[in-house]
């Protein structure tokens, strides 16, 4: 909400008129005090575009997802479930894992079901636009750059440069 910065009034649409000064920039004119003071940096909204503005829904408060967030999210969902899915066909892949002891193998398995459930739910959080899959993406990014091969190290690099973006960590909150 905007407030007067003379009067302290808060200026609803009709509490204010945006006006061009003689710099051609627009500046708010509290209707009660008359005081001017720097615009927000919209243009001018008629009185018609108030009148006929749907206020049921909230869609103009939202921050449009970037596309780069859509296809991470979309890979970290898929990503999960071939960690899910593939987990069973390790065993196939891998003929002498047949050969380590039952509780070396279970542990396998449990941790590629727990991360790859992990990756779906950062998953999901990313198309969502909530603040923790932010961060519990950027920290996995780290770990996988640090833990990883040379090409993990560079894509991690990618990402994390991505996730840092203005653009990204505003549809984020941050």
């Amino acid at each position: 909400m905007v407030y007067c910065q003379t009067c302290g009034k808060e200026l609803g649409p009709y509490e204010f008129n945006q006006v061009l000064d003689k710099n051609g920039k627009y500046v708010m004119v509290c209707d009660e005090c008359k005081n001017s003071m720097p615009s927000t940096g919209a243009t001018p909204i008629s009185k018609s575009t108030y009148d006929n503005w749907d206020y049921s829904s909230d869609d103009h408060l939202k921050v449009q997802r970037p596309l780069g967030i859509t296809i991470l999210a979309v890979l970290e969902i898929i990503g999960g479930i071939i960690s899910i899915v593939g987990i069973n066909l390790f065993e196939y892949i891998y003929p002498y894992l047949s050969l380590l002891p039952n509780n070396i193998i279970f542990v396998i398995y449990a941790i590629a079901i727990i991360l790859g459930i992990l990756q779906i739910i950062i998953g999901y959080g990313l198309l969502k636009g909530k603040s923790w899959s932010w961060t519990a993406e950027f920290a996995l990014r780290i770990i996988n750059g640090a833990l990883g091969s040379l090409f993990g190290f560079i894509f991690a690099i990618i990402i994390v440069y991505y996730l840092t973006r203005p653009n990204v960590k505003e549809f984020f909150g941050k």
